[in-house]
């Protein structure tokens, strides 16, 4: 193999997972170079040329071949700050009353708990 590799995925994702994946596909392919994109944007994969494109979403563009690769499972969590001023949620109906910020790539603002 060789040439450049276009790859775009959110900066989380990047930092996290691809950075050393990336190193090793480099040591194995040493013909090739990797030109990865860590934006928390989703970019035209056509304008920008772009090879591969690692999503975490529920909502996939229909003119795009798409696989899953993995679940995200995603936590609520609070700042013990916020929990002070605001009181701590007992059960989920009690999310309601609260303030979230969520991931806005999910695209869903209805969430479902496993008990």
């Amino acid at each position: 193999l060789r040439g450049l590799l276009r790859i775009t995925c959110s900066q989380s994702l990047g930092q996290t997972a691809l950075v050393g994946a990336v190193a090793q596909y480099l040591k194995r392919h040493p013909q090739v170079a990797v030109d990865l994109q860590m934006n928390n944007r989703a970019v035209n994969l056509v304008e920008e040329r772009i090879d591969l494109a690692l999503r975490i979403t529920n909502e996939l563009d229909p003119n795009l071949i798409a696989r899953p690769l993995s679940t995200c499972a995603s936590v609520v969590c609070a700042a013990p700050a916020y929990l002070a001023a605001h009181g701590t949620p007992r059960q989920p109906q009690d999310l309601a009353l609260h303030n979230c910020l969520t991931y806005s790539y999910f695209g869903k603002s209805l969430w479902h708990f496993d008990a």
